[in-house]
């Protein structure tokens, strides 16, 4: 099946991000989840990969067309990512909602902001995170 998983890949808007550290690539993909992978060192031989996929929400298709940002410490490491997922309404009633999410560089989600409409374009993480 291949290395990306989700079925649906990498399409217009998702992104694929190094850090500085060149440690990990963060992978955006079209059905709203993201993968990390960390890339093996001269220390550590392994490969790991997380892969993460946001909570579905009752009738509503979720999709992605953000990249990831990155805020990285002073040493380079990253601490947490930022992209952005829309949520469309399965039927031609409702609206688009939003939602912008926070991982920890293990995949674990730390908070959601939810917004009405489309979020077109990546979040983007100030110098002060």
């Amino acid at each position: 099946m291949g290395i990306l998983n989700s079925g649906l890949g990498v399409r217009q808007g998702n992104g694929v991000v190094l850090d500085t550290g060149k440690s990990s690539v963060w992978v955006t993909q079209r059905d709203g989840s993201l993968q990390i992978f960390s890339i093996p060192s001269d220390i550590d031989k392994t490969f790991k990969k997380v892969h993460f996929r946001p909570t579905i929400l009752t009738n509503r298709i979720t999709k992605c067309h953000s990249s990831v940002s990155l805020y990285e410490n002073d040493d380079g490491v990253v601490e947490y990512s930022v992209y952005a997922v829309v949520d469309f309404p399965q039927s031609v009633e409702g609206i688009a909602v939003s939602r912008v999410l926070a991982l920890s560089s293990s995949g674990e989600q730390l908070w959601e902001a939810i917004l009405e409409g489309i979020v077109n374009g990546t979040p983007q993480i100030s110098n002060d995170g």
